[in-house]
Formats: C-alpha cells, sequence, structure tokens
C-alpha cells in the first residue's frame, strides 16, 4: 500500500499487544498484526479525510468508520485507541446512535 497519508511507523505498539508473561501464541498474534493494523491505520485515516458538505473533513463513529471500511468493528476501536494516543485523532463532543442504540463518541482529525 503506498503511503500517501503520512503516519508515524510506530502506531501500531507489538509490545502493548502481547505481554511478557503470555504464551507464545499472543506474540505470534500481536507480530502478524503488525502490517495488518497499518493498512487499518491508513483506511481509517482515509475514511476520515473525506469531507462533509462544507468541506472540512468528517466526524466519525467507530461503528460508522467499520462500516466504510468493513473493518471489524472491535479492530477500529483499537486502531482508534492507537490514532488517539498519537494525536491524529481526537473525541468531539459529538455522539451517534449506534445500531445498538447507545451513543458513541465520534473523532475528527487533529488534536
Amino acid at each position: 500500500m503506498k503511503d500517501i497519508i503520512p503516519l508515524p511507523a510506530d502506531l501500531f505498539d507489538q509490545g502493548k499487544s502481547a505481554r511478557r508473561d503470555d504464551v507464545d501464541t499472543s506474540h505470534e498474534a500481536a507480530e502478524s498484526m503488525v502490517g495488518t493494523a497499518r493498512k487499518h491505520h491508513f483506511l481509517i485515516m482515509d475514511v476520515m479525510m473525506q469531507t462533509d458538505g462544507a468541506r472540512r473533513p468528517g466526524r466519525w463513529s467507530a461503528e460508522e468508520i467499520a462500516d466504510a471500511t468493513s473493518i471489524d468493528y472491535v479492530a477500529v476501536g483499537k486502531r482508534m485507541c492507537e490514532l488517539r494516543r498519537k494525536q491524529l485523532i481526537h473525541r468531539t463532543d459529538e455522539k451517534h446512535r449506534n445500531r445498538s442504540g447507545r451513543k458513541a463518541y465520534k473523532y475528527a482529525l487533529g488534536r
């Protein structure tokens, strides 16, 4: 995948995905996610850069991003945490009602 969106290489921290005392399969799973996580970061940022009617980057909930990208909702949530930690996105005050009927915050680009 071509790096069109400048993202830090260290967004996905393999060390935080498996603890030292976890079984070897957990470490293998974390290692296998490095490339996938990076692809997810690009897809999420690409969606978030899509403009709303006022030509501003949109505000998206994790569920909306999952629907737009076909990335699993749980995986989107994990990638959103990583993007927030690096201050590439931030949580807004705006909320979205998920299919479950619960409210979820929307996120936007930047701090």
